[in-house]
């Protein structure tokens, strides 16, 4: 479900899907589509995704990715204070963005 999620995301944001509102519905030019030559592989998709992101929010994910599976809210802001960016604040913009899962206390 993720690569599908962020596929369909990206080519949104690219302007290859749009939303009509009368009659509600998805419209898309498949010759376009297929003209992009899209990867298949996840985590190929996954890492060009990752590069639009802010720098401040690709920081957040490199902090995250070393605390493991999963960080709990308050590991993140103790970290803060050392780090000088709010990390909780930063990680809910990535899972905002489809990256991460905010579960409760933690972020996985």
């Amino acid at each position: 479900p993720l690569f599908v999620v962020q596929l369909l995301a990206s080519l949104r944001e690219e302007g290859y899907l749009h939303l009509r509102l009368s009659p509600c519905r998805w419209t898309w030019d498949l010759e376009q589509i297929i003209d992009l030559k899209i990867s298949d592989n996840v985590l190929e998709l996954l890492m060009k995704e990752m590069e639009k992101l802010s720098p401040e929010l690709q920081s957040g994910l490199k902090v995250a990715s070393c605390l493991g599976s999963y960080v709990k809210k308050s590991t993140l802001d103790i970290m803060s204070n050392d780090v000088g960016v709010d990390l909780r604040e930063v990680l809910y913009e990535v899972s905002r963005k489809g990256f991460m899962d905010d579960v409760g206390d933690r972020f996985r």
